[in-house]
């Protein structure tokens, strides 16, 4: 199931590539980033803000990449009710059902004892870890690197793979 997941998302992003930028307000065409925004939007895993912009030079935080995982993973979020599992999230928090459903599948977890810290930036390894959770990685040979942001994180070995 995971690796066919793999392959639909492998499938989705080359039929999406020659798709248009959407309405951001601020992505154009010719940015870096415009690629790939298209490819995660039109796979429903972006969304942008209200406001209709997609503020591609901000941080993104722990909240936010949740929901990305979330999507990532295919959990409808609004099945999940919120059970308080961290102090720093109220059950009315925007991302609080991404939150649950991604504690509850083993995708996230606690930034410390009883907090989830939703609005720190994400890392490379929470984003890490949730991918080779979903695609069922494991006995990857790793391609050691030394990156000081996973060096002493449970990370450390998903971010390598």
């Amino acid at each position: 199931m995971k690796k066919l997941l793999a392959l639909m998302l492998s499938v989705a992003m080359v039929l999406t590539m020659g798709t248009s930028v959407f309405a951001y307000s601020d992505v154009k065409e010719d940015t870096y980033v415009s690629e790939a925004v298209t490819v995660l939007s039109n796979l429903d895993i972006l969304n942008g803000y209200e406001d209709g912009s997609f503020k591609p030079e901000a941080t993104v935080t722990r909240a936010e990449m949740a929901t990305m995982i979330a999507r990532m993973a295919g959990i409808n979020v609004d099945t999940y009710t919120y059970n308080n599992a961290f102090a720093d999230v109220s059950a009315d928090f925007w991302a609080a059902g991404a939150i649950q459903a991604c504690v509850d599948n083993g995708l996230v977890g606690a930034y410390s004892y009883n907090r989830f810290e939703p609005e720190l930036p994400a890392t490379r390894g929470m984003i890490s870890y949730a991918i080779a959770k979903i695609l069922d990685v494991e006995d990857v040979e790793p391609i050691y690197i030394r990156a000081k942001d996973t060096e002493n994180s449970s990370a450390k070995i998903p971010v390598e793979q």
